[in-house]
């Protein structure tokens, strides 16, 4: 299900550039292996190193008084990701038409 926005500019009859960004609600949960997944700490540290444990809980910190809390990842709310591009074009040859004669036509704005 995409939902996006975007915009493209006339540079000159042959030039354009864009710009759009796309947000995608998945169908699913998990996307990012992660859905109510009730974890200990100590477990995270233990086997994947401090650094998975403090992405996986922040609030928590190395403290051995900590390695038996058990906490869950995840959300109730299916997963997004989000796709940005930038693009530029050029037309190589005349379709016959001027693109100059629309852009006046229109009142597109023109840079």
């Amino acid at each position: 299900m995409p939902v996006g926005v975007g915009v493209h500019f006339i540079i000159k009859d042959r030039w354009t550039i864009g710009y759009e960004i796309v947000a995608r609600r998945a169908l699913t949960d998990y996307l990012d292996d992660v859905s109510d997944q009730s974890v200990i700490y100590g477990d995270v540290l233990l086997n994947n190193g401090e650094l998975a444990a403090q992405v996986s809980n922040p609030s928590l910190s190395p403290d051995p008084a900590n390695y038996t809390q058990a906490y869950t990842r995840g959300g109730r709310f299916n997963d997004w990701f989000y796709v940005t591009g930038i693009t530029i074009a050029y037309r190589i040859r005349n379709s016959g038409t001027s693109r100059s004669r629309y852009i006046d036509r229109n009142g597109c704005p023109r840079f």
